[in-house]
């Protein structure tokens, strides 16, 4: 925070202790028992409690749940008015409940993606989901996910890059004269 970070998305949030030792490193006293000081402080031309309160209420605080037991403190986690969403990291849900064969298939994980949607909704936070693909967001959002990560830079750079390389190809064999192809070995 003390480099001016905006927000943070807090991995593997399962517990009341780890919500707590999150809210006091994230917010100065009286809240919390983060230092006033820093960098962060200087964007907002001051150094009063009320310059550091404006970067605090202004923060996004998201807290990944990805675990059973994540799924079960949800409510309590969403419960707390200064975290802004909930976001599920299916994969690792999966993984976690032994149901890393059956992702995005088992009822039983659908259930508990679903579980975490609606805490976050009953107690007015977002809901989100990380998804691979266009497809994939759609569907999430229909199912009422209000924030939707879709994959990460390097597979958008990389999936960018396979369809323009698949554009710019050209057919088998054409586009290059016959003596400027590499020999594959053999004879010709």
């Amino acid at each position: 925070m003390d480099i001016g970070a905006g927000g943070l998305m807090v991995p593997w949030v399962e517990t009341a202790e780890q919500v707590g030792t999150l809210f006091n490193a994230l917010y100065s006293p009286p809240r919390g028992r983060h230092s006033m000081g820093g960098p962060g402080i200087m964007a907002v031309a001051g150094v009063t409690s009320a310059d550091w309160a404006r970067i605090e209420d202004n923060l996004f605080i998201m807290c990944q749940i990805e675990t059973p037991l994540g799924v079960k403190f949800a409510p309590q986690v969403a419960a707390c008015d200064w975290v802004d969403a909930l976001l599920v990291g299916p994969y690792d849900l999966a993984c976690t409940m032994g149901l890393t064969d059956q992702y995005l298939k088992s009822p039983k994980h659908l259930r508990a993606i679903e579980q975490v949607r609606e805490a976050a909704h009953a107690h007015l936070s977002c809901a989100g989901m990380v998804t691979g693909t266009d497809e994939e967001a759609r569907a999430w959002f229909d199912r009422g996910f209000d924030l939707i990560l879709i994959g990460d830079l390097a597979g958008h750079l990389a999936q960018g890059l396979s369809r323009n390389l698949k554009a710019a190809r050209p057919v088998h064999g054409a586009g290059r004269p016959k003596a400027a192809r590499k020999s594959r070995g053999g004879t010709r």
